[in-house]
Order: structure tokens, then sequence, then C-alpha cells
């Protein structure tokens, strides 16, 4: 951002602060107009980042043809509508297809597009959108967990509430089984619910310690290495991690 928008932004702020009753000369608003510009400018600075310069040539030929996942990226953006935060966490997974990159890249991306003015749909279709199209993977799977302010602090006052999206490629969207909202929706949150790590879901992002998702049995049934073995011992179950390598 240059002085001649940052000077803007101070004035805008200074003029804000006025219109809402506030005299900006006192000592504890003295200064916050040239704060407010230097955090507008931090909050969006994904609209001045390059995506490659981003990325730094981290992008390598690599053999695994395994899902690659990361989990609970934090992620802070501002909604477009009020212009105040919405938060989360992210899960990224991606199939190689002979190319994988630097999994501090897929944090990097998410930052990139969620430091802007957004909405949660679209910031999860450009975190997966991007992924597709830097590495040509089999398959890309991205979902978004987020709490908005929109809804916390104002309107209906939901402090509970939580907005799931996702956005699928590739195979994650050819296969029924992966792209069923509900199934989505459990491998998003089964993370942080013990009972349904036992219960259902899932392999995609939590791992070998949870019985198979549906999505894993589906595919598992109509692959010709399935899921090894299981033991049942009620709420105790423990899986193998041997899933059909066209879900992980």
């Amino acid at each position: 951002m240059n002085d001649e928008k940052r000077k803007k932004l101070e004035m805008n702020t200074k003029n804000l602060l006025e219109l809402l009753g506030e005299d900006p000369s006192r000592e504890g608003l003295l200064n916050t107009p040239k704060r407010v510009a230097k955090a507008w400018e931090f909050l969006t600075k994904g609209y001045n980042e390059n995506l490659d310069e981003l990325i730094n040539n981290a992008i390598f030929e690599g053999e695994s043809k395994d899902m690659v996942i990361v989990k609970n990226i934090e992620f802070y953006s501002l909604c477009e509508h009020h212009m105040i935060p919405f938060y989360g966490k992210a899960h990224i997974g991606y199939i190689p297809d002979g190319k994988i990159i630097g999994l501090s890249k897929l944090a990097r991306i998410t930052d990139l597009f969620s430091q802007r003015l957004q909405v949660q749909e679209r910031l999860t279709n450009q975190i997966a959108q991007c992924l597709q199209e830097v590495l040509n993977p089999r398959g890309v799977a991205v979902v978004l967990e987020g709490k908005h302010f929109c809804m916390l602090s104002r309107g209906v006052q939901k402090q509970n509430s939580i907005a799931t999206s996702s956005s699928m490629l590739g195979i994650f969207r050819e296969k029924e089984s992966t792209r069923k909202p509900s199934t989505i929706i459990d491998v998003a949150s089964c993370s942080e619910r013990p009972r349904l790590m036992r219960k259902c879901n899932c392999s995609l992002l939590i791992g070998a310690d949870a019985a198979p998702c549906a999505a894993a049995t589906s595919l598992a049934n109509t692959s010709n290495s399935g899921i090894a073995s299981a033991r049942d011992d009620g709420d105790n179950r423990s899986f193998r991690k041997t899933w059909p390598a066209s879900v992980c």
C-alpha cells in the first residue's frame, strides 16, 4: 500500500470516528487512524501477493499415489458483506499425480485467498482451484469450518453456529461416496468429536485410529485392496491403516 492510500485510510477512519460521535483527538483515539490503516493493509495483503513468489518453486517430482493431508489450518478473513471477521479451520487433501507441493504452501495458499474481502464459499473454491491448477493432481478436497462475526455479534447472534463449506475436484467429485455432504461434514468435524471417530469417520482427515468412513468403505468394496482387518471391542474398536489407494 502506498503512502497516498494509507493517508486516505487514516482520514476515512478519522471521519468514521466523528460520525460515530467520538472525538478523534482524545488520547485513546489519537493514533487510531494510523493503527487502523496498518491493520487494513495486513488484513487485505492477499490482494497484493504473487502466487509464484509465494510457492517459490516448492513443487517437486514425487512417486506418491496416496493422499496428502494438512488439517486444522487456521484462517482469518473478512466478510465482504459487513467487513467484519470470520475465522476457522481449513482441511486440505489431494492425491498427487507425479507432483507434490511443500506442506507449508498449503497454509500460505489459504492465507493468500483469506486475507481479502471474502465469502467462505468462494474462499473454499479458490483454494481448491489454485491447488488443482498448480499441481494438476488426481483430486483435491478442501473443507472449511468457519465462525462468522456477522452471525455471532450482530443480527441473529448465534454464538455456537459454524458454517461448513467444501470443494471437491477430480476423483473426489467423480465418486458419489466422497462428495456426499453428510460424509464431507463428518470428515471435517470428526477430529473434534471422538464419538464420530470411533463410529464412522474418517480415514480422509484423521488417520488410523478411527473406523472407516462411508467413502472409504464404499471405495474399499470396489477396490482390489480394501481395509485389511478390524477388531471390534464395543467402543474400543481399532482398525489397521490400510485404506484402498483410491481413497488415501
